[in-house]
């Protein structure tokens, strides 16, 4: 009903850097119990490109097809990434008050990531904290915000972007040159 979209950013670090342990923490998220459990069912599945940007997103059937919720291979994924019994980490997370759904996602992204082993230790901070102490200079293991609605696709994006949404490195230390050129090209295109 807000029409946010949640983000979990991880830094590109050990456990994070290892593609089997994202891969494993994609398949322990139910997206559909989210949506339940925190839109009252009334929510759609986000691809990079949030759903209410109908001219550029992700038709549904696909990004459900895509997004599946799978507890053993995620394990599976996890031991095969060095991680048989999963691994601890923290999430910071901005305090908000009168936006209790932000610490309600975040207790039920613990539930689910527990599920297969990943334990996480919630952070809580203060908003102003959040965003000039954590998020901005990248100082966080895990970080989750709620994300406003955009009304293009170029800010999402540019948040997987080497160049990240400031120009100087995203807050991931992520990078990939072939995603860089395929976010570019999207820019250009008007079709």
């Amino acid at each position: 009903p807000s029409l946010f979209y949640p983000v979990v950013h991880l830094k590109m670090r050990p456990p994070f850097d290892d593609v089997k342990v994202r891969e494993a923490m994609d398949l322990a998220i139910n997206r559909e119990e989210m949506i339940n459990n925190i839109q009252s069912g009334e929510g759609q599945f986000n691809g990079p490109i949030q759903w209410p940007q109908l001219k550029w997103a992700l038709p549904q059937d696909e990004l459900r097809d895509f997004y599946q919720y799978d507890t053993a291979r995620a394990k599976t994924l996890l031991a095969e990434a060095g991680y048989p019994d999963g691994f601890n980490s923290r999430l910071k997370l901005p305090k908000i008050s009168g936006a209790s759904f932000i610490a309600d996602t975040a207790v039920l992204l613990k539930d689910q990531l527990g599920q297969v082993g990943i334990n996480i230790e919630i952070d809580e901070v203060e908003l102003g904290a959040f965003i000039g102490s954590t998020l901005l200079p990248g100082n966080f293991d895990m970080a989750f915000f709620p994300n406003l609605p955009y009304d293009e696709p170029d800010r999402p994006l540019a948040f997987y972007h080497s160049k990240g949404v400031t120009g100087t490195g995203n807050w991931n230390n992520y990078s990939n040159p072939d995603l860089d050129a395929l976010i570019a090209a999207q820019a250009k295109e008007f079709d």
